[in-house]
């Protein structure tokens, strides 16, 4: 439905943009152009409160909160507001937008209506064409060709010469309505027509187009193997490129489960505080940035660490050579891929694991600087 309303809103912007340069123009707070004179040139208006009452030999273009045209128009009318009132024949095509649009006169060709709430009246007729995309659109005058809409919902109580083309969540027909065309309708509920509405030609209603769902079970599995590959590149990259730092990680989180916890934790605490507050000054700037960055990385690799600690835990390998650890290191993400998915406990264990592995490569990193640090096994 809102494409046909945004159709609608260009289509009336074009057309005043495109007004010939002979022009009579007209603003202020309030509008008012008396019935007594008539004018022979075009017309563009814009105030609050908008009323022409005279012939207009041209086209008239106005906006506002509130638009009234009650004189004749010889050419086209382009009106833009709030409460849009078209009482006054017009001589070619009208372009109208509001929230409340009202057609009460005759439109010789086609009109362009978009609106919250669009009707045309029982003296309202358009000559030819009429699209609306609209709220609620009420028809109670007469359609000279095809009336297209698209609206939450579409009532008729007039006539239609041609084809019905709508859109709408509901379609109604009163006993006044008569459609000498065909009546196409998508809508998710039947036509209500009452008593007495004809329509001549044929009826077809099609129901609005499902989007196609993907089965929940192929999309997280999708989903989950995707980010699994991911670990597994970056968990590789990283073993080939810190073997030594990788395994000393993983042993010291077999050998010192919690106390690389505790030490993963203050860090995980002090690390963003530090970083928050060389942010706050312009000469560690620089060095805040660099730490945010590794301190990125460190978080994502302490699940590298972690899984290839759970891996060679299982298989018993310790340290082994490198395709061997990369083996291990797939079999621990695949078992800590399958616990994340768990809810809750899940995303506990998630957070267990990042902090362990962080706290892990802290203490490998802190014992490669001290070699004589003494051994903690808890």
């Amino acid at each position: 439905m809102k494409p046909c309303r945004v159709v609608v809103a260009c289509a009336l912007g074009i057309a005043i943009s495109s007004i010939c340069s002979a022009v009579e123009l007209r603003s202020g707070s309030v509008i008012i152009v008396p019935k007594r004179q008539i004018v022979k040139e075009d017309v563009l208006a814009g105030a609050k409160n908008v009323t022409i009452e005279p012939e207009v030999k041209g086209d008239v273009a106005a906006a506002g909160q509130s638009v009234t045209v009650s004189g004749p128009v010889r050419n086209s009318a382009m009106l833009l507001g709030q409460g849009v009132d078209l009482i006054g024949t017009v001589g070619n095509d009208a372009w109208l937008a509001g929230q409340n649009v009202k057609i009460g006169s005759t439109i010789a060709d086609n009109a362009y209506v978009a609106g919250a709430n669009v009707t045309l009246t029982k003296d309202g007729s358009v000559g030819r064409d009429l699209l609306v995309g609209g709220g609620d659109v009420l028809i109670h005058g007469t359609v000279g060709r095809d009336l297209r809409v698209a609206a939450d919902e579409l009532i008729i109580g007039g006539v239609v010469t041609g084809n019905v083309y709508a859109q709408a969540q509901t379609v109604r027909l009163l006993e006044t309505a008569l459609v000498k065309g065909n009546l196409w309708y998508e809508s998710p509920y039947r036509l209500m027509i009452a008593p007495g509405a004809k329509v001549m030609g044929k009826i077809e209603h099609r129901l609005p187009p499902k989007e196609k769902v993907k089965p929940v079970f192929w999309s997280h599995f999708a989903w989950w193997m995707g980010k699994l590959i991911a670990a597994v590149i970056f968990g590789a990259t990283i073993l080939a490129v810190f073997p030594n730092r990788s395994s000393e990680a993983a042993a010291a989180l077999r050998r010192s489960f919690w106390f690389c916890l505790g030490i993963g934790l203050v860090v995980a605490i002090v690390t963003p505080t530090a970083i928050a507050i060389g942010l706050m000054t312009l000469v560690g700037i620089p060095l805040a940035v660099a730490v945010l960055f590794a301190y990125i990385t460190a978080l994502y690799a302490a699940g590298i660490f972690a899984s290839l600690a759970l891996g060679t835990w299982i298989l018993g390998r310790g340290r082994t050579a490198l395709p061997k650890t990369i083996g291990s290191m797939i079999l621990g993400a695949i078992i800590f891929g399958i616990v994340f998915l768990i809810p809750v406990a899940g995303w506990l264990a998630k957070l267990v694991v990042t902090i362990s592995g962080l706290g892990a490569f802290c203490v490998s990193w802190w014992r490669s600087r001290m070699p004589s640090a003494v051994d903690v096994n808890v």
